[in-house]
Order: C-alpha cells, then structure tokens, then sequence
C-alpha cells in the first residue's frame, strides 16, 4: 500500500513540476486546426486531425504520446498545403517532448526526437514555425533554450537554429 501511495505521489510530482507536460499548450488554446488551408485543398480538418492522432499512437509507445491538444498549421514541404504540428510527450524515467509533423496530402508523419532534448512550438509568424529547443535534460548540464525553425532534409525533421535569440 505504501509503493502505490508513493507511486501516486511520484507521478502527480512529475505531472505538476516537469515543464514539458505542458509547455507545448501555453501559447494557444486552439484543440483543432481551422479549416483555413487543407479545407482549400479538399482535405477536412477534423478527419487529418483523426488519421493524425492514430498514426501517432502506431508511431509513440503505448505508454506515451500525451501532452497538449494544441495543433498549429504551417507549410514546410512547399506543396502549399499546410502541415499539422504537435508537440507529443512520452517516455518513462527519460520523458521528453518531441515535435511531430502530419502531412495530411499524404500522410507522412516526421518525427523531431532530440534525446535529451525537448522540441516545443513557440509561434507561428508569416514565413515560418518557430521552435524551441529546450535541454538537455538529466546530465547536471545547465538547461538551454534555443529558437529556430524546422526544415525537411532527405525526408527528415531537421532544427535549425536561428543567428540570435529573441
């Protein structure tokens, strides 16, 4: 009885105090894309936020993919139709937050996992997604943000990071 008591307080300690269980949903409280965008291309939001959500519970261990509901829209391979970013939080001992991009017209799913690093959406602006590169985490090292953006290259999620920070 005292291991689950402790368990339980454990857990509840991680969800309150770990900021990548919620730093992706601080910015915008928006759930589901608009339909501004894939709807011009004859894609419903809500059935892209479905297919998704199921490609990231094949993609994330059973144990994971939580974290904030918030989605963002934002161009990256060029085509003209926006993609679906999500910030997913999974793991256990080493929980981290990685950046995960859903390319509704044809649903391609790119994963940015940064180890011991967290990737969070910070804004969207005119020309570009920017991304928070935030660790590493559980090395004793001082904990680093830095801003950038993100690129595809050779079919992989690439950060970029910016000149100077903000």
């Amino acid at each position: 009885m005292k291991a689950r008591k402790m368990i339980s307080i454990l857990l509840v300690s991680v969800f309150l105090c770990c900021p990548a269980f919620n730093a992706c949903g601080e910015a915008a409280e928006s759930a589901a894309p608009s339909a501004g965008g894939l709807a011009d291309f004859g894609i419903d939001p809500e059935e892209a936020l479905g297919k998704m959500k199921r490609r990231i519970g094949e993609t994330f261990p059973p144990s994971g993919g939580f974290g904030s509901d918030r989605y963002e829209l934002f161009d990256i391979t060029g085509d003209g139709c926006p993609e679906l970013f999500k910030c997913v939080t999974w793991g256990s001992g080493m929980v981290r937050t990685d950046l995960v991009v859903y390319d509704p017209a044809d649903e391609s799913l790119y994963v940015l996992d940064g180890y011991n690093f967290d990737y969070l959406i910070d804004r969207v602006e005119k020309d570009r997604i920017v991304i928070v590169k935030e660790g590493p985490h559980g090395y004793g090292d001082p904990v680093t943000k830095t801003y950038g953006n993100v690129k595809l290259e050779n079919g992989k999620l690439v950060f970029i990071p910016d000149a100077e920070e903000p």
